[in-house]
C-alpha cells in the first residue's frame, strides 16, 4: 500500500483530494491535514510515501514545510498559484498540479509519483544488497576480506595495510579507492594515511582516537571537524 497524507486549509479542496485518491486500490488515505505544522507533526509520529500539498496555508506555508522536513516524502503540489512553480521544483516535487485540475491530470501526476516511489524503493534495495565484504589482491591471491573485521587501513605509498582483529593484509591499492567503496556508515577518513572502523572505537579527541584494543591512530587537522560530526552519537 501507498500511504498519502493530503495537505490543504480548504475542506472542498481537501474533499476532492480524498476522492482522487480513492479510486486508486494500491492508496491509503493515512491523515487529512488542514494545516501545514498538522502536516508537519503527522509526518514525524509515521511514515508517509505520497503527499499531497497544498502552497498558501495560514501560518507555515507548503514551501517552508517541505524545507523544513529533513526527510521528504514524495510530493505533488497542489495550488491555485503559478508563481511558486520554481520553488516547488527546487525541492524536488514530482508535479505541480494547478487548482482546479481534472482527474485525468490528477492520475497524470499520481503515474509519476508512483515512478519515483518505485525508484527510491529499488535504490533503497540496493542499497540494502551492498556486500559485507571487499575483495582485495594480495601475493597474487584474490582475498575476500569482511567489513566487520577491519580495524582500520593506513595508507603505505602505492599500497594499504588492512589491518584485521587478528591480523592483516597487504596490497597494492590507493586509500582514496577503498574510501570510495567502503560504506560510508561505518567507515570515516582520520588522516590522510588512516580510515578507522567507527565500531573499534573507543574514545575521540581532537587529536587522536583510541580503538578498544588501546591502539591510537592521529586524527589530521584537516578531517578533525568531519571526523566528529561523523563520529557524535556513536556508541565508542
Amino acid at each position: 500500500m501507498i500511504k498519502v497524507l493530503l495537505v490543504d486549509d480548504e475542506f472542498p479542496s481537501l474533499k476532492i483530494l480524498e476522492n482522487f485518491s480513492l479510486k486508486f486500490a494500491e492508496f491509503q488515505v493515512v491523515a487529512k491535514c488542514t494545516s501545514a505544522q498538522e502536516a508537519y507533526e503527522k509526518l514525524q509520529s509515521g511514515e508517509i510515501d505520497l503527499m499531497f500539498l497544498d502552497i498558501q496555508m495560514p501560518g507555515m506555508t507548503g514551501i517552508e514545510l517541505l524545507k523544513k522536513l529533513e526527510k521528504r516524502p514524495v510530493t505533488i503540489i497542489t495550488t491555485a498559484n503559478h508563481d511558486k512553480a520554481l520553488d516547488a521544483y527546487n525541492l524536488e516535487v514530482v508535479d505541480y498540479l494547478v487548482k482546479p485540475f481534472s482527474f485525468d491530470r490528477f492520475e497524470q501526476s499520481v503515474q509519476r509519483a508512483k515512478a519515483q516511489l518505485a525508484y527510491k524503493e529499488s535504490s533503497e534495495t540496493k542499497r540494502l544488497e551492498k556486500p559485507n565484504y571487499i575483495t582485495v589482491k594480495s601475493d597474487y591471491k584474490v582475498v575476500k576480506i569482511l567489513l566487520d573485521e577491519i580495524k582500520y587501513i593506513e595508507g603505505l605509498g602505492e599500497y594499504v595495510k588492512i589491518v584485521l582483529e587478528k591480523n592483516f593484509v597487504v596490497t597494492l591499492e590507493a586509500l582514496k579507492n577503498l574510501e570510495k567503496i567502503l560504506p560510508e556508515n561505518q567507515f570515516v577518513r582520520i588522516h590522510k594515511s588512516y580510515i578507522v572502523n567507527s565500531k573499534f572505537i573507543r574514545t575521540l579527541t581532537s587529536t587522536s582516537v583510541t580503538l578498544k584494543d588501546g591502539f591510537k591512530l592521529p586524527v589530521g587537522k584537516v578531517y578533525k571537524d568531519e571526523v566528529r560530526l561523523k563520529l557524535v552519537g556513536l556508541s565508542i
